[in-house]
């Protein structure tokens, strides 16, 4: 199966695969990359999120190499009705330039140009979450020792 096509079977909205526009809104943020493939664990886990959380919104956005941007997804969130954003960054660390200085710049912007709206960063990288670390520690562990 290709990139496109495994792309294409994933579901795009909520668990139903409904796209909602509701607020609360969450955009994942990831790094991107050009090919299609890398954005299908971040598409997974904006289904899971879909469908423990019903009534809340998720979008994906890129900082690089992929589509939507940050700046076009809270853009399509403030005018589908969104009045809070909260954007977890899907990255393994926040010691590179995209979350110590793009993502705090972008943020800052989006707010000047939609006052109306309250976006929010929800901490740090989700990499360095403690419980992130553990899941990777339990899966490197698995691999391992596999039974």
């Amino acid at each position: 199966m290709t990139a496109a096509r495994t792309l294409d079977a994933l579901p795009t909205g909520n668990c139903n695969g409904v796209r909602l526009s509701l607020s609360p809104a969450t955009i994942l943020l990831g790094h991107g990359s050009s090919d299609p493939a890398w954005s299908i664990p971040i598409r997974r886990l904006r289904e899971r999120l879909c469908c423990a959380e019903p009534l809340r919104a998720f979008e994906i956005a890129f900082m690089e190499g992929g589509s939507p941007s940050l700046r076009e997804a809270i853009a399509v969130l403030a005018r589908t009705g969104s009045s809070s954003i909260a954007i977890a960054p899907v990255f393994m660390s926040s010691g590179g330039p995209h979350m110590r200085r793009d993502v705090p710049a972008l943020i800052e912007e989006a707010r000047k140009l939609f006052p109306e709206l309250s976006i929010e960063l929800l901490g740090g990288a989700l990499g360095e979450a403690p419980e992130v670390m553990e899941g990777m520690a339990s899966a490197v562990l698995h691999r391992l020792n596999p039974r």
